[in-house]
């Protein structure tokens, strides 16, 4: 299980379409007399990676409150791994939208009418793992 954390500096500098989009963004900051602070990821005693747009994604969907969650790819493992944080694994819903707040301004926000599927398939894989396969013996 990882926590988020307060970064110093942005690292995150993303260039395509041959554009600089850390400068445009700087400008629409600027203009808008607005600070965002850059966040970081951590995970054990890996090193901290920041949160970006391209490994993490909050889903929030409309209908289904507990399948909302925060998705992170640690950026360092091999295989294309992600770490799942439903809104039900957090002390409570202040502590949820808390982390959406902070997060969400990096990441990828995805907000559906219905639960997308692969949200539904990784939340049952997490429940699924919760209920025991056999009655506890002694138990009546």
């Amino acid at each position: 299980m990882g926590n988020f954390v307060k970064l110093e500096q942005d690292g995150f500098n993303p260039e395509f379409g041959g554009i600089i989009w850390r400068r445009r963004l700087n400008q629409r900051l600027e203009e808008r007399e607005v600070e965002i602070e850059p966040v970081g990821y951590r995970e054990g005693d890996k090193p901290v990676m920041q949160v970006t747009q391209e490994n993490t994604v909050i889903y929030i969907n409309q209908i289904a409150d507990e399948l909302d969650c925060v998705a992170v790819k640690y950026d360092q493992d091999e295989a294309d791994y992600w770490t799942w944080y439903f809104r039900n694994k957090f002390e409570n819903d202040e502590a949820f939208g808390h982390v959406v707040q902070v997060v969400g301004m990096w990441a990828t926000m995805m907000t559906t009418l219905y639960p997308m599927e692969h949200v539904v398939r990784q939340y049952e894989a997490f429940t699924d793992a919760e209920i025991p396969d056999s009655i506890p013996e002694g138990w009546e």
